[in-house]
């Protein structure tokens, strides 16, 4: 059962609520007709929405939500743009369920309203500072509205702070949030002279704005990728640790979110989990001299960010490399369960030495938090139990 059904119900009831006000006034067919472009547009753009690490959709139709909300009167602009969401979700399937497309339709009807309704009582100190600044305000009162809205889901989804989650989104999709709102807003200042074709103008900056951001995801994909075929490789050499790094880098991942790591963050605690034993292999296999996971990433750019977790790691939390504290919890978390799994898939007693070492470097306020979430992941993994999604990189 999800555990954000009460919230979906919620906005369904609040969104039934805003179309029932809406619909007690008169609608000429006029208004109905006005809105088709802006439903075909809404319909095209949702089979373009892209799928996140974490198995959420960026949503490219709001610019088109917003302006039709200001150009079209409330209740046709309301059931065209449910309509096309229903339609797109139709016709895409993947990854659609019945809870996800209630849950889009009714929190983009329910921000709609809000937006609607914050902008017309504001109507008076908006006219006194002009249109521009006006149309510009309240679009940016829709797309903060349509983030803190959003992210009260993924909060709860994924377990981890509203704050951390609002945080990462912005981190995450911030540029493109404002390439939408920014479209929004012109197609609104130029609608009444270019008509049919300010939409058509404004589909073509979203498509470019969603392929970017598609391109930026998949670059980011490829070097995960990348990196865990490389330690697949490396961990053929020691067959008894195959798939440590992985499973270690998934749960190190899920406790990074829920301690609210995010962006750069949680993707350099992520590489650093994936090569913490490097080294450690190096040596069994090759039987020379110790070799040091942080000087094998040191010359790679991308997974430089990891190298002053790992030398902590290495030094078993004397290293002085890092003045960040967060370095410090990412070394923490990624030895704790790191033991645990080796506890799990080795036996014997859990070697928990290097946890211990790193942990007490720990102010007792962070390392507090920390144990309370590394805990119940140990909890999920003696269990077997399914982490709440798949690891993610610079994700939310």
């Amino acid at each position: 059962m999800r555990s954000d059904k009460p919230i979906i119900f919620a906005q369904f009831a609040a969104a039934s609520l805003a179309l029932a006000l809406l619909g007690s006034g008169g609608h000429t067919a006029g208004s109905w007709i006005a809105v088709l472009p802006f439903l075909v547009v809404a319909l095209v753009l949702g089979l373009f929405d892209v799928w996140l690490p974490l198995g959420d959709l960026a949503d490219m139709t709001g610019a088109v939500a917003f302006a039709a909300i200001v150009l079209v009167e409330p209740l046709p602009a309301f059931v065209g743009l449910a309509a096309a969401r229903v339609i797109s979700a139709l016709l895409r399937r993947e990854g659609q369920t019945p809870w996800r497309v209630l849950d889009d339709v009714s929190r983009r009807l329910v921000v709609m309203a809000a937006t609607l309704l914050l902008t017309t009582h504001t109507a008076a100190l908006g006219g006194s500072m002009g249109e521009y600044p006006r149309i510009i305000g309240a679009a940016i009162v829709f797309f903060v509205l349509d983030t803190l809205v959003a992210q009260v889901h993924a909060s709860i989804r994924l377990q981890t702070s509203y704050l951390a989650s609002v945080v990462g989104y912005v981190r995450l999709q911030g540029l493109m949030v404002a390439a939408q709102m920014s479209t929004a807003a012109l197609t609104v200042l130029v609608y009444d002279a270019m008509r049919a074709w300010s939409l058509a103008i404004a589909f073509g900056l979203l498509l470019v704005t969603r392929q970017s951001f598609s391109l930026l995801l998949e670059v980011r994909r490829a070097y995960r990728s990348t990196v865990e075929v490389l330690v697949r490789a490396i961990e053929v050499l020691d067959p008894q640790r195959r798939g440590h790094a992985e499973r270690v880098a998934k749960r190190s991942s899920e406790a990074g979110r829920m301690l609210g790591l995010h962006g750069r963050r949680l993707e350099s605690l992520t590489y650093a989990a994936l090569f913490h034993d490097v080294g450690q292999m190096g040596e069994v296999s090759a039987g020379e001299e110790e070799s040091s996971s942080a000087e094998v990433l040191a010359s790679v750019g991308f997974l430089a960010s990891s190298v002053p977790i790992l030398r902590i790691l290495e030094s078993r939390g004397m290293s002085d490399g890092s003045e960040d504290e967060s370095d410090l919890v990412a070394a923490y978390v990624i030895a704790y369960l790191s033991a645990v799994d080796e506890d799990l898939t080795v036996g014997g007693p859990p070697g928990t030495d290097l946890a211990e070492a790193v942990g007490s470097r720990l102010y007792i306020s962070t390392r507090r938090p920390a144990d309370r979430v590394l805990r119940r992941i140990e909890r999920r993994m003696r269990t077997g139990q399914h982490a709440p999604s798949e690891m993610a990189t610079a994700a939310q």
